[in-house]
This record gives structure tokens, C-alpha cells and sequence, in this order.
């Protein structure tokens, strides 16, 4: 059975920091002027991609890293961080639960 708990708290980790440019795999200057997603809009992404337990717990250590990386660091080790939590995200979630993901965030900005 699947936790909501565990998926609110993986969605307000990813909601701390996640620029939207790397989200929408488009250059960083093309996208200077958007704002970053709320906590809710990536819960709400998250949860559209139905992702398993087993999926939640690969993804827990991921974000775990992104937010020590990420707290009170500069721009570029945050987005760095950003990066390298995608990335592993792209190994945990499927493709078309990436999309779904990319799909529901932007679309709820």
C-alpha cells in the first residue's frame, strides 16, 4: 500500500530548490526569469507519476543528498544538485514517468 506521507515528504524535499529549467531540459538562459515550483505543484507532479514503494525508497537517499548538497549553497552547487537528483530520478522513474512529471509540473505553473 502506498503512503501518501512518504510521497509528501519526497515532494516537499524536491520543492526546496528544484529550478523549473532543469526540469524542462531547456538551457538555463532560456529559462532565467521562471520561478521555481511550490512544494504542492512537484507533490502534485510526484504523485501523477504513480511511482511505487520501491521507487519512493530509491528515490529517498537521492533527495536526502540533494538537500544536504544544496542547503545554504551557492547558485551553481545547487543547480549541480539539481542535476545529479534528475539524473538519478531519470534511473528510478520510467520514461514516460518522467514525462509525466515534466508534463504535470509545467503544466501546473
Amino acid at each position: 500500500m502506498r503512503s501518501i506521507t512518504t510521497i509528501a515528504v519526497l515532494a516537499l524535499a524536491f520543492g526546496t530548490c528544484m529550478p523549473l529549467a532543469s526540469l524542462a531540459d531547456t538551457p538555463p538562459a532560456a529559462t532565467a526569469g521562471m520561478t521555481k515550483p511550490s512544494a504542492d505543484q512537484v507533490k502534485a507532479a510526484l504523485k501523477a507519476t504513480n511511482p511505487s514503494m520501491r521507487q519512493l525508497r530509491k528515490l529517498k537517499p537521492m533527495i536526502d543528498t540533494y538537500k544536504s548538497e544544496s542547503m545554504g549553497a551557492d547558485d551553481a552547487t545547487k543547480q549541480a544538485a539539481v542535476e545529479q537528483l534528475m539524473g538519478g530520478m531519470k534511473t528510478v522513474l520510467s520514461r514516460d514517468q518522467m514525462a509525466m512529471f515534466k508534463q504535470s509540473l509545467m503544466s501546473a505553473m
